[in-house]
């Protein structure tokens, strides 16, 4: 299924489906979870290692219920890490295939209004490594009303079918969705109306991607072009700066010759890239700080569900303090096992999350990248288990503070 609406709506049924799966499955998880898991405080913490694991183990439908809320958070979390992460690699790929140029100089209506003597000027500036000039007019092409425009210098035009080799008066490239529209093919003509040489007719040699290039729908050669519709001046002056020339100093160059007209706006790819990063941060954030009240509440249930299994065990505990494990084991024990609920809900997640951001990345975008924000993924790991060890503190304090003798003869 291409990407799209459609391909979204798709993988968020499937992901529902796939995560009430992995919830009913989650009591046959937990065993083997928590043997992997506790493998490490198995060996650190000694018996009350080895008792911690074997507690959380032992009642396998009580500890995946008690990660839910847990692995529910972690796998947002990490499935928005994962997106924010591809999409930030993915659309910077693209601004680097689209725009290969460091600044561009443009209208601030977006009018064919730069004169030319801009970019020439810029031509022969020796902190420059290329300056392409781009024009447009509004004319009448197959009949219907379109951009009509050429360029100098080297500009990328993306041909997906044909070739711009000797590209000549009475020829064309058009971008593929205006083909279309026209109903034209490779080798096929069209009509365009022109100021100065009448209606002239076209031959289609390229077709070129839209998406991918800054020329007009309709492009023709530059001499062509001035035959056609006269001198006019241009609409985009597209630079690239020399390698090993300080950013700042060839700023200076384009500022300098853009000065002397107000309205002429230079854009950097540089600033284009950090709007885009900014807004996508603050998305994040915001998306971290509510996912971040859910995980706090699943603390609250890993606390809620500790405190609990300490009123259960308590005549357990009792037992084992008579057999010689001290207050300090005890409370090392109850917090090792809330270190695995923690580790093991979040491991949950972060599978899932990882599973879910690939998947979503390719309903949402074509070509897209994906990446793994590594050390964010490490981060929601341990502060999960961290987070699991506070949440044990209080039912920890409580079960040593209790009376042996009281606790053992206790119904």
């Amino acid at each position: 299924m291409p990407p799209g609406d459609a391909a979204l709506v798709v993988v968020m049924a499937g992901g529902a489906l796939t995560f009430l799966a992995v919830l009913i499955l989650g009591p046959v998880l937990v065993g083997p979870l928590s043997a992997v898991v506790g493998l490490l405080p198995r060996r650190l913490f000694g018996v009350p290692g080895r008792l911690a694991v074997d507690n959380a183990a032992r009642n396998p439908r009580r500890a995946a219920t008690t990660t839910v809320a847990l692995t529910i958070g972690v796998t947002l979390m990490t499935l928005i890490s994962v997106v924010s992460a591809s999409t930030r690699l993915t659309m910077t790929a693209k601004l680097d295939e689209q725009f290969p140029i460091d600044y561009v100089l443009v209208d601030q209506e977006h009018e064919s209004v730069i004169p030319r003597s801009v970019g020439e000027e810029l031509r022969g500036r020796p902190e420059l490594d290329s300056v392409a000039q781009v024009r447009r007019v509004t004319a009448v092409f197959g009949g219907r009303t379109q951009q009509v425009g050429t360029f100098s210098g080297r500009v990328e035009p993306y041909v997906t079918a044909g070739s711009l080799d000797g590209f000549a008066a009475g020829q064309v490239a058009v971008d593929e969705r205006t083909a279309a529209r026209l109903g034209l093919r490779l080798g096929g003509t069209a009509e365009l109306a022109t100021e100065r040489a009448g209606t002239v007719s076209l031959t289609v040699v390229a077709l070129v991607d839209g998406d991918q290039t800054v020329l007009p729908a309709v492009t023709v050669p530059e001499r062509a072009f001035d035959a056609y519709f006269g001198a006019v001046p241009d609409a985009q002056v597209l630079v690239s700066i020399k390698d090993g020339v300080p950013a700042e100093r060839a700023r200076a160059v384009v500022d300098a010759a853009a000065a002397p007209y107000p309205n002429v706006h230079v854009n950097s790819a540089t600033e284009v890239r950090g709007q885009f990063d900014e807004t996508l941060d603050m998305l994040v954030m915001i998306m971290m700080g509510l996912l971040g009240l859910a995980i706090l509440i699943s603390l609250l249930g890993i606390a809620n569900t500790l405190s609990l299994s300490v009123h259960e065990r308590t005549r357990e505990s009792a037992l084992l303090r008579a057999l010689g494990l001290t207050r300090a084991q005890l409370r090392r024990m109850l917090s090792v096992e809330a270190l695995l609920l923690g580790l093991i809900g979040a491991l949950v997640g972060v599978a899932l999350g990882l599973v879910y951001g690939w998947v979503a990345m390719r309903a949402l975008l074509p070509d897209s990248r994906y990446v793994v924000p590594v050390a964010q993924v490490v981060v929601f790991v341990a502060l999960s288990g961290v987070a699991g060890v506070l949440a044990a503190v209080l039912p920890a304090r409580r079960a040593a503070r209790a009376s042996i003798v009281g606790s053992l003869a206790a119904d």
